[in-house]
């Protein structure tokens, strides 16, 4: 699919969409998953209540779902089967894996131009296509800032994400997927109003206190109820405990 430039109710979403759009996510987020460094693993996220295995966790989770569903699956006829831990004794390996999976079948003829089966009925492909990219672009900042790395976002993918997102991040956040928006400055950039769009703060640095029950207390809190967008939360524990997302 070549890059096209998007428009949404006549405002330019940026020059990249669909399959092009999700590959480029899909990459940005697998070059953060290769940088975490041995001990890093349990480091805090911007997710309250993940620490940086189990917000990669979640992400090869989505991916794992992506393959049956495209495929015409239900979340019924998986059932629990992507449940708990898919990381394993090698995580790099496992999202490598997953992630390999996942952009061969959304690569297949006619993937975008279809009807999915989520949990909150059917679907357009190229929404959850959507829902996917977002989640790895917004959790793929969470884990720069978790692992201190200083990557650079593509600037076409986080302008189609904030302009499509914009209009329905109220939506979503009554279902418990987003936090309260944090208010930035009017001339702010595309990635820090997509940030506060999900109730993150663009100055979240680790936090540097363990608690008594040895989990991380973020000394910044981001505000949120949930953490996360579009995938698969059968298995996404956010802050504030377990939070289905939109799909599937």
């Amino acid at each position: 699919m070549a890059a096209v430039v998007g428009t949404r109710n006549g405002v330019r979403t940026g020059t990249i969409q669909g399959a092009v759009a999700y590959r480029h996510a899909l990459e940005m987020f697998s070059a953060r998953v290769r940088s975490v460094a041995p001990g890093q693993w349990n480091s805090p996220t911007p997710c309250p209540d993940w620490d940086v295995r189990a917000l990669v966790n979640h992400l090869t989770v989505e991916q794992l779902w992506a393959v049956p569903l495209l495929r015409g699956a239900t979340p019924t006829m998986i059932g629990r089967r992507f449940d708990g831990d898919q990381l394993g004794e090698e995580p790099v390996a496992a999202w490598s894996r997953a992630a390999e999976a996942a952009l061969t079948a959304w690569d297949a003829p006619c993937s975008w131009e279809r009807t999915v089966n989520l949990s909150a009925g059917p679907t357009s492909s190229a929404e959850y296509g959507f829902q996917m990219t977002a989640d790895l672009l917004i959790h793929g900042w969470d884990l720069a800032r978790a692992i201190g790395v200083n990557q650079p976002f593509d600037p076409d993918l986080v302008r189609m994400v904030l302009v499509r997102l914009e209009p329905e991040v109220e939506r979503w956040r009554r279902m418990g997927i987003f936090g309260p928006y944090c208010p930035v400055a009017v001339n702010a950039s595309d990635m820090t109003r997509l940030l506060a769009l999900t109730g993150r703060r663009a100055d979240w640095r680790p936090p540097r206190r363990l608690t008594s029950a040895g989990r991380w207390t973020s000394t910044q809190p981001v505000g949120r109820k949930a953490c996360g967008v579009g995938g698969s939360s059968r298995q996404a524990v956010g802050p504030g405990g377990r939070a289905r997302a939109v799909s599937p």
